[in-house]
């Protein structure tokens, strides 16, 4: 049996990449023959690029966040072109990808997968595929060929008006549903009139052993508590007066993935890793004492570590965080608002894992079973 992935895989940030490669390991460990389905449509190349920029339908505009992101880049270019070498190089080395790049419907029909796979990650949010993408859906394969929705997210919790006729048409084409965040999974079963069900990102799928074989050693010495702030202003410096509280109380460093940064002085005077490759991105994780973020796989990356951590509220996308905390009993480690670090209780790893192992084990048998159903 051939197995197509189609997935954000080209995106530049550790949580698309391993996503892809986690579901890739999982299915390859059970004796499947997988690609990873090398989709570059251009609202999401563009978006990538030096001067980047966006599509409304077929109509090519710059927003604000483009000319910002074009003058970080500019200015930052060294920076930018080692960050995509360096995922460039996870994707060359980790992902089995199909020799082909495939950029429109047209182009994806010569393909021929026994089946296929569409997920993980916000592959249905229409704000990010420039409307709905029918490839993510299958829209594209006509044939026998069994479809398979694997984690899929909207990453919003009702369609805009305009989307839902088309969005019904192309759930419903689909043979089986399955979602990550329990919010939706009602709302997919009214579009789409057939059982879905709710399962684990891929990189819970798996054990942390697949995510950490790839890991590399970064160059760190002692404790450390990592901080992974996204999409936060920097005039928010609620998750980085929480770091340095809890830094202190427990005598360890701060150490930040990524730049987001803040404008209070006050919180400016830990070290900030950038442009760092997802493999070491992972040693991070695995290494860290404690961790505090606003991200969902970085959420995925604290669990499979068996981390002490906490999830700062980040509204709009705070769903998929709570979904998965609330699956495994640890409500309690989601912020609002501000952690009071009188409070601060230890994680209980032994009852998230008794958790884990039903959800893991659940998530593995939707998709076998799908599969093994489409051989027949």
């Amino acid at each position: 049996m051939k197995i197509g992935v189609l997935a954000f895989h080209n995106s530049n940030n550790f949580g698309a990449v391993f996503q892809v490669y986690a579901l890739q390991s999982f299915l390859e460990n059970k004796g499947f023959e997988v690609e990873v389905i090398d989709f570059r449509p251009r609202y999401i190349t563009c978006s990538s690029k030096l001067i980047p920029h966006g599509y409304r339908g077929e109509k090519k505009y710059r927003a604000k966040r483009h000319v910002k992101r074009a003058f970080t880049n500019i200015l930052y270019f060294p920076r930018y072109k080692k960050r995509k070498n360096l995922f460039e190089n996870f994707r060359k080395e980790r992902l089995n990808r199909t020799s082909g790049i495939y950029t429109c419907d047209e182009e994806l029909r010569k393909l021929d997968f026994d089946v296929y796979i569409f997920g993980s990650d916000q592959v249905w949010n229409p704000n990010i595929t420039n409307g709905l993408e029918g490839a993510f859906f299958g829209e594209f394969s006509q044939g026998k060929s069994k479809k398979i929705a694997y984690a899929a997210s909207m990453g919003i919790r009702e369609l805009p008006e305009e989307h839902k006729e088309r969005f019904k048409k192309l759930v419903t084409d689909i043979d089986f549903i399955s979602v990550r965040e329990h919010q939706i999974v009602e709302l997919i079963k009214e579009y789409s009139g057939k059982p879905v069900e709710h399962v684990l990102d891929p990189t819970l799928l798996v054990d942390v052993s697949e995510l950490n074989k790839v890991a590399e050693e970064i160059n760190i010495e002692g404790n450390y508590l990592l901080v992974h702030p996204l999409l936060m202003s920097k005039e928010d410096d609620r998750i980085y007066k929480a770091s340095y509280e809890v830094a202190e109380k427990l005598n360890l460093e701060v150490i930040e993935l990524g730049n987001k940064g803040t404008n209070n002085p006050k919180y400016q005077k830990h070290k900030i890793l950038v442009d760092i490759p997802p493999e070491k991105i992972a040693r991070l994780f695995e290494k860290a004492k404690f961790v505090i973020t606003n991200s969902f796989h970085g959420t995925a990356f604290s669990i499979a570590n068996k981390k002490q951590f906490y999830i700062f509220g980040n509204p709009p996308v705070s769903d998929r965080m709570i979904s998965i905390l609330d699956t495994l009993d640890l409500s309690n480690r989601y912020v609002e608002d501000e952690l009071n670090i009188d409070e601060i209780k230890e994680i209980d790893y032994e009852k998230v894992e008794e958790k884990l192992k039903f959800e893991r084990e659940k998530s593995a048998k939707f998709l076998l079973n799908a599969l093994s159903e489409s051989e027949e």
